[in-house]
């Protein structure tokens, strides 16, 4: 009877370490699932604005459209301080058109 339910117990120790191992596999971290929902509102929308410098950005908007081809990549460029400002005043306007910036550390 003791035996008994000490193999019962180590069963029920075995299947609930392999439920949690299986779903510890399955689970994404949450960076990932946050990420995955950015993308789909990106796709769902059909376009990404991205402020951006005015130097050195067209390879990493050319792997960022072969990577999105669905994404419609609008880019305005200028240095930090106008785009800073530009977003500012869409801001103040109630209506931010930029979805991402990408700017120096100067920009005031």
């Amino acid at each position: 009877m003791i035996l008994s339910t000490a193999i019962k117990c180590l069963l029920i120790l075995c299947v609930l370490a392999w439920s949690a191992a299986s779903f510890a596999a399955d689970a994404k971290p949450a960076w990932q699932a946050n990420w995955d929902q950015t993308v789909a509102a990106a796709k769902k929308e059909g376009r990404l604005n991205f402020y951006v410098g005015r130097y050195g950005s067209e390879p990493l908007l050319n792997e960022f459209r072969k990577e999105f081809p669905e994404i419609k990549l609008v880019t305005v460029n200028g240095s930090g301080n106008s785009l800073g400002t530009r977003i500012i005043t869409e801001i103040r306007a109630g209506h931010v058109v930029a979805d991402l910036f990408s700017g120096g550390a100067n920009t005031n």
